[in-house]
């Protein structure tokens, strides 16, 4: 979702074009959207600031008129329960005390497996590079960190031979006296600011890939789009598209320069590297906007913003095909415990749900 202040600024650009002063230069403009979903990332900002920045809030809004979708398109089973339940999950409703005060949504439990199975649930006790139903299969997670290690997980599983890629890593020095520019390479080495490939990316014939940035939109290389590793070459790597409009698109992915966000670390850094990262896992922010035949939800550590559980359990196409792995976390306090546990039902099928409902 885009933030007030790129859409005012759309807004601008067309005035300027057009040489004119009606909104949008007079042109009909079109917009479609989910308040439900994740925001516009605003780092290290407040509640206040993060709704203050949504679209909603733009000078611009009140100008447009809304319209109302109310079916579920997504699913392909006609299971009304989970259409509801998906509902509430996005608005934030809440069903008892507990789910009130702890800002939470109960979790059933046919919908829960645990961590160590999460893996054999969605891929199956073997991963073939040749089963075509494993580009529609994905686990999801919160953070980075947790879908890197996902992602290493799966990758041992996957026969073949590994190619490792390593970046060349620096600190952007555009002044040429930077306070970091004696930073060793090796400490950059082990960074991974936002938005960037690892260090050593290691890769195999066969596995899925995302691409993480848009190198040729027309071609259907753009940033989320998912990719089948064909050929590791030394430089490059020869793909095959497996989501969008090009599916079956042979594309050779080069090495490309990435540069970090100061927000990240308190220096720039420059990484040349190839612009991807393993598929079967990817965060929740990530896979917003895609459908899947299967997904797997890791909730170990929470979510933490606006619509992040919604958007994870929302993108499967059928409930059967939806596993949540949930905190291992038990209350401390048993005699709490127990006390929950006959007024609510098992705590530990509780996770966090953040709504800001003032967006809705």
């Amino acid at each position: 979702m885009v933030s007030k202040h790129a859409f005012e600024a759309v807004d601008r650009l067309m005035k300027d074009i057009c040489n004119s002063d009606k909104i949008f230069s007079g042109k009909i403009v079109i917009l479609s959207g989910d308040f439900r979903q994740t925001l516009p990332i605003v780092r290290h900002d407040s509640r206040t600031q993060i709704i203050e920045n949504c679209i909603k809030n733009s000078v611009l809004w009140d100008e447009f008129q809304s319209f109302s979708l109310f079916e579920n398109k997504r699913l392909t089973a006609k299971d009304d329960n989970f259409k509801k339940w998906l509902l509430h999950v996005g608005e934030g409703k809440r069903s008892n005390e507990y789910e009130s005060e702890n800002e939470s949504i109960y979790i059933l439990d046919d919908l829960i497996c645990e961590f160590e199975e999460i893996i054999t649930e969605i891929y199956g006790r073997q991963i073939i590079t040749e089963d075509e139903s494993t580009h529609d299969k994905v686990i999801l997670a919160p953070t980075n960190v947790e879908v890197i290690e996902l992602n290493n997980k799966i990758l041992s599983k996957v026969e073949g031979d590994t190619r490792e890629y390593l970046s060349i890593d620096a600190v952007s020095d555009e002044d040429g006296e930077s306070l970091f520019s004696s930073v060793p390479i090796e400490v950059l080495n082990t960074l991974t600011p936002n938005g960037m490939p690892q260090h050593n990316l290691i890769l195999k014939v066969g596995v899925i890939a995302v691409l993480l940035r848009n190198l040729n939109i027309d071609n259907g290389l753009c940033n989320g789009t998912r990719l089948k590793v064909i050929k590791l070459m030394k430089y490059s790597i020869l793909c095959e598209i497996i989501s969008g409009n090009k599916v079956g698109r042979n594309v050779i992915v080069p090495r490309i320069d990435f540069v970090s966000a100061t927000e990240d670390i308190p220096f720039k850094m420059t990484r040349r590297q190839l612009p991807v990262r393993l598929g079967y896992a990817m965060t929740i922010n990530k896979s917003q906007g895609q459908s899947f035949n299967n997904v797997g939800v890791l909730l170990i550590s929470p979510v933490f913003s606006q619509g992040q559980l919604y958007v994870a359990l929302s993108r499967v196409r059928s409930r059967n095909n939806l596993k949540i792995v949930l905190s291992i976390e038990t209350n401390k306090c048993m005699k709490k415990k127990e006390m929950l546990h006959k007024k609510y039902g098992n705590v530990k099928n509780y996770t966090k749900n953040v709504v800001l409902k003032e967006i809705l």
